[in-house]
């Protein structure tokens, strides 16, 4: 089952969290005027995320200091 739609009638986390409950593998492409991203899924579970021109969470880490 494909889902398509605007997310105005919905948040973000919404999405995600039926995503989650209703254990759906997929891709949840994001779009909007000036970025765009995607979000992965497997069984419900987040196994990647990314959004073009953002840093990696591993670079996140070791900027903030909480990796080496």
């Amino acid at each position: 089952m494909a889902l398509r739609g605007s997310l105005l009638d919905a948040t973000i986390p919404d999405v995600i969290q039926f995503v989650h409950a209703s254990r759906r593998s997929g891709v949840l492409a994001l779009r909007s005027p000036t970025a765009e991203g995607w979000i992965e899924f497997d069984a419900g579970d987040v196994v990647f995320a990314r959004a073009p021109g953002s840093r990696s969470l591993g670079v996140l880490l070791i900027d903030d200091g909480l990796l080496s």
